[in-house]
């Protein structure tokens, strides 16, 4: 075997290394392992939380050592008592506890799989306990889908939501990576093993490791129910959202679901008390008017609200939790004022970002594949499928 010239291996470094450092600039992105498990935060409780499992619980201190076993099928407390994490009245010291079992751990209604980390935490003076779940992340999928669709629907519009919800999973254990939890059981509608179906397992399995990818980075695939006609982008709906994200789509397939019109009254002290409650600062409301509009199909992003002291701009997200989002159900809608009573015509249920759920639905019966239904709805992403 000859030994290569010094000056012509450097060369040959050189080169090798403008190639990665060109093909990094121009964007083009390489296969992400995706992490195998997510932590989950299922509850903030101040008061005593009951948990249960169908086989032996071992209870394991911060530093890993064994604590205790709790009996299968015996039910026990967890809770927090001045500094300390209580167990069935019995102080433990350290951040956290771990609880491990082989079969599920049943905490309130939901039936866990993984283990269950016990975890104090100080807001505004007061020690809660986070209660997380941290499973596998195909696992943690399996009981997202058949609670964010409808288990009977088109196998296609399952694999293109259990993809999105994998992907939205993703993204948030990279970006929250030293953190306790990745992020919460409404983020997505978390339900746990006890919610899950033959047919949305299947769609998960027969989807698994695929994320969507925009501009080589995992994207935050939202969703939302029914868009209303055109979809958004996050920042017209998040003011804090800076990554990238798709363009908006048209899209006249949710004309037929449930909520593509809807209708909502609510009094003007209502509305009032509503967004005191919420932490807006106000007197007398005065009127409700839209300030800003999105582009993407002329969904409101910010109204005005004039009251007695003056006025204020709120976000079309901040308005629609404060008033209720099962009354105004979505940013795209017109409203009047009438004596003392606001009545709001729209369109849509939800945020509308990202890919419309209803319309999902029609383009797999239409015979669309979950990777047609996936680019429709995030345009330019692109499915990657990781080693798991």
């Amino acid at each position: 075997m000859k030994i290569l010239n010094r000056e012509k291996m450097s060369a040959g470094i050189c080169f090798v290394l403008l190639a990665f450092g060109a093909l990094f600039l121009l964007g083009m992105s390489f296969p992400i392992r995706p992490p195998e498990n997510i932590n989950v935060l299922i509850m903030q409780a101040s008061r005593p939380v009951e948990l249960c499992s169908n086989e032996i619980c071992a209870v394991k201190t911060q530093n890993g050592l064994l604590a205790f076993t709790i009996r299968a099928g015996s039910k026990f407390e967890v809770g927090i008592y001045k500094d300390d994490i209580l167990i069935n009245n019995k102080r433990y010291k350290g951040d956290y506890l771990t609880i491990t079992s082989s079969g599920l751990i049943d905490v309130g209604e939901r039936k866990l799989k993984g283990i269950i980390r016990l975890r104090k935490t100080v807001k505004d003076n007061k020690t809660f306990l986070l209660v997380i779940n941290r499973l596998d992340i195909e696992d943690y999928i399996k009981g997202v889908v058949p609670n964010e669709v409808y288990p009977t629907w088109n196998i296609q519009a399952l694999k293109a939501q259990a993809i999105a919800s994998r992907s939205y999973a993703f993204y948030h254990v990279i970006n929250n990576e030293g953190t306790p939890y990745d992020l919460s059981s409404v983020s997505q509608n978390y339900a746990g093993a006890g919610t899950e179906t033959r047919e949305t397992n299947s769609a998960v399995d027969a989807t698994r490791g695929e994320i969507l990818i925009y501009k080589g980075k995992p994207l935050c695939s939202f969703f939302s129910t029914v868009c209303g006609g055109c979809t958004e982008i996050p920042e017209n709906v998040w003011v804090k959202f800076k990554d990238n994200f798709p363009k908006g789509v048209k899209c006249r397939h949710c004309r037929n679901a449930p909520d593509y019109k809807w209708q909502a009254v609510l009094s003007m002290s209502e509305i009032e008390t509503k967004l005191r409650s919420a932490g807006f600062k106000l007197g007398t409301l005065k009127s409700i008017r839209p300030s800003k509009r999105s582009k993407y199909g002329k969904r409101i992003t910010e109204l005005t609200i004039v009251h007695s002291y003056g006025s204020l701009n709120v976000k079309i997200n901040d308005f629609r939790m404060a008033l209720g989002s099962k009354k105004v159900k979505s940013g795209l809608f017109k409203l009047k004022k009438r004596g003392k009573r606001v009545y709001f015509g729209g369109k849509g249920h939800g945020h509308g970002v990202g890919m419309c759920q209803y319309g999902a639905l029609t383009l797999a019966k239409k015979g669309y594949n979950y990777k047609k239904i996936l680019k429709y709805y995030y345009p330019g992403a692109k499915i990657e499928k990781n080693r798991i």
